[in-house]
């Protein structure tokens, strides 16, 4: 798994935070003081910058190594191999980096006798807070991908279970097809089903709700109370003149007797039409 970290914000936010606490700690003026020097937003601009490039950097790596060396198959080698690359790597790139910097400003090159980086100010405050940084965006994908990894796997698993579960409501029925059921009955108290052998179940979805599970056009309900598959109507009668209600006769259970109202629904009067 490859994820795309998607986070330009949240780099974005973390390299400002990072560059108040470093601009902060790098001096031992006050807050006050600090915020009235002519430098001080240049100053937080380019850690700011400095922050978003380490991020940056952080980030090409893992990717490349997530391509490469997965967390999920090789732990320990991608264990160290990050440590290597996203921490030791990145932090030499840096000082590399601030050494250029100064020497492009000519700190080093105005000094009485040669200043190597390690000797500099800099070095003595802000290259343990600058290793954290690294080390912090390191722990960040690091997080960002388990929690990835975690919503794919949730994802892949509710789908998994949702297939499953069509399955099983639209196939099975007590570990048999839902075509067998051939009836049903609710009361009060419990629905019932009726198989084509004549045996009954707990119909747990009520009427209105088994009638979707079951092959659409094989069934009709009468109401809400029963449920009956067309092909186990034996015969039918009109009940009055205007033939508007019918009863019917079942195959199962046998000589079962049940009512319907061509006033019902239109379904109703195509589909009794159509097989009576």
């Amino acid at each position: 798994m490859t994820p795309k970290y998607k986070d330009l914000p949240t780099r974005i936010i973390c390299s400002v935070i990072c560059a108040l606490i470093i601009v902060h700690q790098s001096t031992t003026m006050s807050f006050l003081e600090l915020i009235r020097t002519p430098n001080y937003p240049y100053g937080i601009i380019s850690s700011a910058l400095i922050g978003l490039s380490i991020a940056w950097l952080v980030r090409l790596i893992t990717k490349k190594l997530d391509r490469h060396l997965s967390w999920d198959d090789h732990i320990p080698i991608r264990l160290g191999v990050q440590i290597l690359f996203g921490v030791v790597a990145v932090f030499i790139i840096t000082v590399l980096g601030v050494t250029l910097y100064f020497l492009g400003a000519g700190i080093f090159t105005d000094a009485k006798k040669p200043i190597w980086i390690v000797n500099t100010p800099w070095f003595s405050f802000l290259a343990f807070p600058v290793l954290l940084l690294i080390v912090f965006a390191n722990c960040y994908y690091f997080v960002y991908y388990m929690i990835v990894k975690q919503k794919a796997a949730t994802t892949t698993n509710q789908r998994d279970l949702n297939k499953n579960d069509g399955v099983k409501e639209k196939e099975l029925f007590y570990g048999r097809p839902f075509s067998d059921v051939v009836y049903a009955s609710s009361t009060a108290d419990s629905t019932e089903a009726i198989t084509k052998d004549g045996k009954s179940f707990p119909w747990s979805y009520g009427i209105k709700r088994g009638l979707v599970k079951l092959p659409a056009g094989e069934y009709i309900d009468a109401g809400r109370s029963e449920l009956v598959r067309l092909d186990n109507i034996k015969r039918s009668e009109y009940l009055n003149v205007e033939k508007t209600k019918m009863r019917v006769y079942l195959i199962v259970p046998e000589d079962k007797a049940v009512d319907f109202s061509r006033n019902h629904t239109a379904i109703h009067k195509t589909l009794l039409r159509a097989y009576l």
